[in-house]
């Protein structure tokens, strides 16, 4: 978790894609763009919270109805091969200088269903812009 709170500004600003897909300058999938995380990431164990903008309706469709709507984090680190435990559950290793490189909306996020996109009731035509949640260990 320690080294997740320090990666929450990489979460800030980051392409939302419909599906994972590396994202770099020189290789940007602009057809997998469907919004964007805002600029306000926060830290809140065990989560990072951050706004979201979603632009296409088939995207926001797919969050309104449920088939789309788990948040998946891609992102980069640097592995450190070091035994510990963690709230109880051992481990062999660890991530640490943790790096986002997009979030992608998807059936099935990596991160259970939990980490989902959350909506307030929006007027019809305008942007929706909602809080999201990625927790600290996987499913």
């Amino acid at each position: 978790p320690k080294e997740l709170e320090k990666a929450v500004d990489t979460f800030n600003n980051l392409p939302i894609l419909s599906k994972h897909q590396a994202v770099t300058a020189d290789s940007f999938p602009q057809d997998l763009v469907v919004g964007s995380t805002g600029s306000d990431a926060e830290w809140h164990p065990p989560f990072i919270k951050n706004s979201l903008v979603f632009w296409p309706k088939k995207a926001i469709d797919g969050i309104e109805s449920n088939v789309q709507k788990e948040l998946s984090p891609a992102y980069r680190y640097d592995c450190v091969l070091e035994s510990g435990t963690h709230d109880g559950v051992p481990y062999q290793a660890r991530m640490k200088n943790i790096r986002a490189n997009h979030l992608a909306v998807v059936h099935e996020g990596r991160q259970g269903k939990d980490v989902v996109v959350g909506d307030a009731q929006i007027p019809k035509g305008y942007l929706r812009v909602v809080r999201w949640t990625s927790r600290t260990s996987n499913r």
